[in-house]
Order: structure tokens, then C-alpha cells, then sequence
């Protein structure tokens, strides 16, 4: 059994607009390149849009 967790991003522009992203990851996956590529996720999403927050869903 693989434990999947749900990463969606709830980003909020100053005009109010609602963007999301979902990216799935298992512990086979979640390797360096996903978490790199995770960080400039948010590095970019943060400097557009400054308004965010992060909620982590753990599935079973």
C-alpha cells in the first residue's frame, strides 16, 4: 500500500481569481526532482500571486 497525499493550492490573485493545482505523489515518485520542481511551484504562484495558502489531504 502506497500513501498518496493531495497537494491543492489554493491561490488568490489581487482581482480575486481562484487558480488550482493538484499534484498527486506516492513515496516511490516523491523523489528530489518532484520536490524542486514543488518549490518553484510555489516560489513562482508566490510572486504573482502573494495571496496563497496550502492544504495537505492525507488519503488512505
Amino acid at each position: 500500500m502506497h500513501d498518496y497525499l493531495l497537494y491543492q493550492f489554493n491561490i488568490t490573485s489581487r482581482t480575486a481569481l481562484h487558480y488550482n493545482a493538484i499534484i498527486f505523489s506516492t513515496n516511490l515518485l516523491w523523489n528530489y526532482d518532484m520536490r524542486l520542481e514543488l518549490y518553484i511551484f510555489i516560489n513562482l504562484n508566490n510572486l504573482f500571486y502573494p495571496n496563497y495558502k496550502m492544504e495537505k489531504i492525507s488519503l488512505q
